[in-house]
Order: C-alpha cells, then structure tokens, then sequence
C-alpha cells in the first residue's frame, strides 16, 4: 500500500520522502546483496588461494635427504635427483613418479630408477636405487611454473613428497 506523501511507484518521491519498499522488495534486494557477497568470497577464495597442492590421495611425507636438479635445454626437460625418505627402504619404494604441479595443469611422469652408491654409503646399503631420473619433452606441457613433487607406493601406502624445486617453462 502506498503511505501518505508516496505513489507507490519506483524511483517517484513525493516532496522529497523515500519510497517505502515493500517487503518483496526487502527480501529480492536482502537475497541480491547476499549471493553478491557468497560470489565475492568464492572469488577471493577461488583468486587468492594457492591452488599449488600436494596431489591428492597420497600421504604427505618430508624427506630425510633430497636433492633435485632441474634443467631445459631446447624442448628437453631433465629432472633428476635423490630421494631418503626416513623409516622408508627406497628399494622397496614402488612406482615412483615425478609430478610437475602448476595452477592449470597436473602432469605425472614414471621416472627411470638410479643406483647412488654415495647415498647407499651416507644412508645405509637400503638406499642404494634411492636415485631418479626423467626427460620430458616440454613442448607437451603448457607454459607456466611449475613446483616439483615425487610421488611413490611403498608397502600399499601412497606417498608424496615435496622437492622444494620449480621449474618455469615459457
């Protein structure tokens, strides 16, 4: 209903008074400012959140001793490094890969296992296949940075490990 000195029209004043809204209006406008708030908060989530995570379904273990080196040279990716892992024996440590984790994409190599005789004699004889390597070719991978993980079966239990490495491919 209209009050005295309103028309009941939208947007007409009558001597200068608001308009009262109605209570439809109340609750359109109320539902209008609250999905415009859930939107903001899921794009501040979605924009200001580090989708870098460790991949799922894989424990989450810090490593005893590691070392990665990562190079490009032309369209040739070299990874290569050690991985101690404690309480873990590395030979037993099973279908190992390295996986490269960007904001837009997720790729998982096998890597090809190395024996490391100098690991084996600071480690324990245990660790002597404690030793990766991998050659990629970039051009199948997108553009953008990179961060490194390694992730293995050991004794039926999924791991990750993160090596601490970046890689940017432009």
């Amino acid at each position: 209903p209209a009050m005295p000195g309103n028309s009941g029209f939208a947007g007409e004043r009558v001597n200068g008074t608001p308009r009262f809204c109605s209570r439809s209006e109340a609750v359109i406008i109320f539902s209008i400012m609250i999905l415009s708030l859930a939107a903001a908060a899921l794009f501040y989530l979605y924009m200001a959140a580090p989708r870098e995570t460790a991949p799922s379904g894989f424990t989450p273990i810090e490593p005893q001793g590691s070392l990665v080196k990562a190079e490009r040279s032309g369209s040739t990716v070299s990874i290569s490094g050690w991985h101690v892992a404690k309480g873990q024996d590395s030979s037993r440590q099973l279908e190992k890969e390295i996986v490269l984790l960007s904001r837009e994409a997720c790729y998982a190599y096998p890597v090809q296992y190395i024996e490391r005789p100098d690991i084996a004699e600071a480690y324990g004889s245990r660790f002597l296949r404690s030793g990766y390597a991998l050659q990629a070719d970039s051009r199948f991978l997108g553009k953008g940075r990179y961060r490194l993980y390694l992730r293995y079966v050991y004794n039926g239990r999924k791991f990750v490990s993160d090596l601490n490495k970046e890689i940017i491919l432009e």
